[in-house]
């Protein structure tokens, strides 16, 4: 008899295999267009969206001219580091404002 895991993973390879080739490619649908005000472009979230939020308004600070941020962080709250993402980013006491605005200035200076 086959050990039980043995055959669990025996199946999922098969399994992935046979549903890999059924994988059909289609292109996406040309997006429709609308009359919108580029000059009252904004963006907002909540929790986890507020931390998007802040990301998707940095990146696009030529076009997003406002932002929501509700129960999220700051840009570069985390330091591009996980721990921090899960822990300090989750407590408006322990993130470090003064290093994420040394961070921002040198960016700006870069």
């Amino acid at each position: 008899p086959i050990p039980v895991l043995s055959f669990l993973v025996a199946l999922s390879a098969f399994s992935f295999a046979q549903a890999k080739t059924r994988v059909e490619i289609q292109a996406a649908p040309k997006l429709k267009t609308y009359n919108v005000d580029t000059n009252a472009i904004t963006v907002s979230g909540i929790s986890a969206g507020a931390f998007f939020a802040v990301q998707m308004q940095v990146a696009f600070s030529s076009t997003i001219n406002g932002a929501a941020i509700v129960a999220g962080g700051p840009y570069y709250c985390a330091e591009g580091q996980m721990t921090s993402a899960l822990t300090s980013c989750m407590s408006t006491g322990l993130i470090d404002m003064n290093g994420i605005l040394r961070y921002i200035k040198a960016q700006e200076k870069a």
